[in-house]
């Protein structure tokens, strides 16, 4: 009877415990359900603000007053000019909540770019910004951009930036849209303000509308060098060829921007280099010594360097010597001397009649080199000399500089041993005649060996170094006043040591300076004597062009998506 009484008991505990087990289990599965409820409906009910923020983020029109930051340095490019601004910045924003709708606006602050606000706001959701540009009533195209980060991050919850390409003395609309990871916009605004009106920069005299229907390639046109050297300024124009305000330098002209590691880099003095950041800030400037910057500088990303086109002040030439300046170090140093690779040439120079170069001085202007560009095998560069119609391919220029080839048409190598290094003409085309900006392009579609090199042929037919030049190789080549010049691409082929003509077209006429490149699919260029920029489609079509005020002309136009 005990045994199953015993047994009875137990059971009874089982069943009991059965129970507990299904109650607990059964609370646990609703605490599941009621957290699931709550995460659930808490998401829901999140999404549903995060629809309705999204939903009531439309364009607000906002009014803002643009500070202005005083100096006492006169000379943006030093330290103690930036560091001016960095302190009256710092004052602005001292115990001020800056946003979208209420954001920090000065006017050329740290004084790189005439017509350009410095931008400040802070907001919690890190998005990225778009800002337009409008000038309607000035007739400007609007110039919309997304805007860089001091920081370097596309998602960022305080935006600092400078707004380029405001029309100097017009109503001009800006537009800011900022937009999350997931592309909805997080805020939406626009604000005018009138730009002062700058008498300084070139007014353009006439606009030409051409034949091609393409498209302008988006950017700003730089002028560089307007009436030679010491005027100090980049002009920047848009598409429809209306002023978007002008850069200052200090004395020499720059000749191109570099675009070095989130960085604006140009030269703005004759022997300094300056980088500028994203909100137009410089912040760091380099020396090159004793040299002179002269035609052209590029930068070589493989080897971290910037290589110049310089005069050697310790020199009695011009325009012959290549240095190398270091990014990492700012130490400056010789690549490579024309004289050394063409000595032969250098001795049977002349100085022009009256005893000195086109500059006023007495150095020699045996070679003048205007333009090169890097091949890509990394150690390797092509340059351009005017005074003797040439393209030289200079190879191993980081360990033993040394002649390659040349691209001459005329006889001035015949009987020295530099008439072993040019390469064979295929075909009959007008040759390269003072050339200006020689530049490298690769298609992939070549084959091995094979690239093509684009130029501004002068074409104009005049050697002062070189009295024996024979010109009739050139037929139809120009003087100083009058002739054509042309768009002209070669395919150079190092395999079989041989060029031929890929492509040409003729542009308006200017015996020296003058620039062509490739941009967006099209062309644009500058005839320097004919005062006039412009662009062409890839077929040699105009789209447009602007002549432009000038007592003499402008060395370059180049054109920039900033």
């Amino acid at each position: 009877m005990e045994d199953n009484m015993m047994k009875t008991v137990k059971e009874i505990v089982k069943r009991e415990r059965q129970k507990r087990r299904r109650r607990v289990g059964i609370m646990i599965v609703l605490i599941a359900l009621c957290a699931a409820a709550i995460f659930f409906g808490t998401k829901a009910y999140h999404n549903y603000k995060e629809e309705e923020f999204f939903k009531s983020v439309k364009e607000k029109e906002i009014k803002v007053t643009p500070k202005s930051i005083t100096h006492k340095q006169t000379d943006i490019f030093t330290q103690s000019y930036q560091k001016e601004t960095d302190d009256q910045l710092k004052a602005l924003k001292k115990g001020k909540n800056y946003t979208f709708n209420k954001p920090l606006i000065v006017w050329n602050a740290y004084g790189t770019y005439t017509t350009s606000l410095y931008y400040y706001a802070k907001n919690d959701r890190a998005s990225y910004a778009v800002c337009t540009v409008e000038a309607n009533e000035a007739g400007a195209s609007p110039y919309k951009r997304t805007l860089k980060s001091v920081s370097g991050k596309k998602y960022v919850t305080t935006h600092e930036y400078q707004i380029k390409g405001f029309v100097p003395g017009a109503k001009n609309k800006i537009t800011m849209q900022f937009f999350n990871e997931d592309g909805r916009a997080v805020g939406k605004t626009h604000f005018y303000v009138t730009a002062p009106k700058d008498d300084v920069i070139p007014a353009i005299l006439k606009k030409n509308t051409g034949t091609s229907k393409a498209k302008m390639s988006d950017g700003l046109f730089c002028l560089f060098g307007h009436d030679k050297a010491d005027v100090s300024n980049i002009y920047l124009y848009d598409n429809n060829g209306v002023s978007r305000g002008r850069m200052p330098l200090n004395k020499y002209r720059t000749d191109r921007f570099l675009f070095i590691k989130g960085q604006l880099v140009y030269s703005y003095d004759y022997n300094k280099i300056a980088f500028t950041n994203c909100i137009g800030k410089v912040t760091r400037t380099i020396d090159i010594g004793n040299y002179q910057f002269h035609h052209d500088f590029r930068y070589d990303k493989k080897h971290d360097k910037i290589i110049c086109l310089v005069n050697n002040l310790d020199k009695d030439t011009i325009e012959d010597t290549i240095v190398q300046v270091d990014i990492k170090t700012g130490k400056t140093s010789m690549l490579f001397d024309c004289e050394k690779i063409l000595p032969l040439m250098r001795k049977l120079a002349i100085q022009r009649k009256g005893g000195r170069n086109t500059y006023g001085g007495t150095e020699l202007d045996w070679i003048h080199i205007n333009s090169f560009d890097f091949l890509d095998d990394g150690n390797s560069l092509v340059l351009s000399s005017r005074e003797q119609s040439s393209i030289l391919k200079i190879k191993n220029i980081y360990t033993k500089p040394e002649l390659d080839y040349v691209i001459h048409r005329g006889t001035i190598y015949n009987g020295t041993d530099i008439a072993k290094y040019q390469l064979k003409r295929e075909g009959d085309f007008v040759a390269n005649a003072g050339q200006h900006m020689i530049t490298v392009e690769y298609d992939d579609s070549l084959p091995e060996g094979q690239y093509y090199l684009y130029m501004f042929n002068n074409n104009y037919g005049k050697a002062t170094s070189i009295p024996t030049f024979d010109w009739s190789m050139y037929p139809n080549v120009g003087n100083f006043k009058s002739g054509t010049s042309y768009y002209s691409k070669f395919l150079v082929d190092e395999k079989t040591r041989t060029y031929k003509l890929a492509q040409q077209f003729s542009l308006p006429y200017s015996a020296i300076v003058s620039s062509v490149q490739h941009l967006g699919g099209n062309i644009p260029f500058s005839s320097g004597m004919s005062k006039t920029f412009g662009e062409y489609d890839k077929d040699g079509k105009l789209i447009k062009s602007f002549e432009y005020e000038a007592d003499k002309y402008s060395y370059r136009v180049m054109k920039y998506e900033f």
